[in-house]
């Protein structure tokens, strides 16, 4: 190949596609209201819900279906004070083989709320195909008195087709902050034909690992009681609750994404019920 062909081959692989969608909530009488809604690239959003009064569900839409090599999406939701609002995502997210020249793919999604304000951000799960080399980051800063129900659900290829992650690699990032001082920093490595995947201090063979996170004021005895509900569902996987800094942490290792989903959803209904707010599944989840 000629370095002129070359040149252009190299300026193909290194191709970047960036989507922006930034949302800012505000509590304006009796609900909550969409403000503004800035998008660039391929992310969209529908028109808010209201199947519960005042909160708002917001279905995130990414029309591509799933991140190729140089995709950088960034996803930036504001909640001003005393806003309410669940947002989630009608499908699961794919995250493809990278390209040859290794050009990773990347997702930001950062949580800004003010004083009072209640986010649930539910996304479905994402799936990893083997050979992608994925950042996935979310970063939450609460003001005082806000609230944050949250989960991450990451599939590495598919195990209900007996696809195996043979090559890539994964970095999960999660922070939390209150005022500016952290609350809960996690940060796994995930990399393809290393001893993570197998050893019984990583990931013991599982190719679902997911977590799910909530800012609560409860103590042990609320604790104890979530660890018995969960022992009783009759789902695969295992589950551990632990709860430190005002943040009720739950972590999943198992063979496939439903019953990580079933275990969580359970966990969401019960943290609701601490709240005194009644459970309310998005529709879109029943599609």
């Amino acid at each position: 190949m000629s370095s002129e062909n070359q040149a252009v081959a190299d300026n193909i692989l290194s191709t970047q596609w960036l989507a922006q969608l930034n949302l800012v909530f505000e509590h304006s009488g009796e609900k909550t209201v969409l403000r503004r809604n800035h998008h660039h690239g391929p992310l969209r959003v529908q028109r808010p819900f209201y199947p519960e009064g005042p909160r708002a569900h917001i279905y995130i839409l990414h029309p591509p279906g799933g991140m190729v090599s140089g995709d950088d999406l960034q996803l930036s939701f504001s909640a001003s004070e005393k806003a309410q609002v669940l947002l989630t995502t009608p499908a699961a997210g794919k995250v493809y083989r990278a390209r040859a020249n290794n050009q990773r793919q990347r997702q930001t999604v950062t949580i800004d709320q003010k004083r009072d304000s209640s986010v649930e951000w539910l996304p479905q799960e994402t799936i990893i195909f083997s050979g992608a080399k994925v950042d996935l980051e979310t970063v939450i800063e609460l003001e005082e008195g806000a609230e944050i129900v949250g989960w991450d659900i990451v599939c590495l290829a598919r195990p209900s087709r007996h696809e195996k992650f043979t090559a890539g690699e994964v970095i999960l990032d999660l922070r939390i902050h209150r005022g500016g001082r952290p609350l809960l920093i996690e940060r796994s490595h995930i990399e393809a034909a290393t001893a993570v995947l197998d050893a019984p201090w990583g990931l013991n063979g599982a190719p679902v690992v997911a977590t799910f996170y909530a800012t609560l004021d409860c103590d042990d005895e609320n604790v104890q009681q979530w660890r018995q509900q969960l022992a009783q569902l009759k789902s695969t996987g295992s589950v551990a609750l632990s709860y430190r800094r005002g943040v009720l942490i739950c972590r999943y290792l198992g063979e496939y994404a439903e019953p990580a989903r079933q275990y969580f959803e359970h966990l969401w209904t019960m943290v609701r019920r601490f709240r005194k707010i009644q459970a309310c599944r998005p529709r879109i989840w029943n599609t």
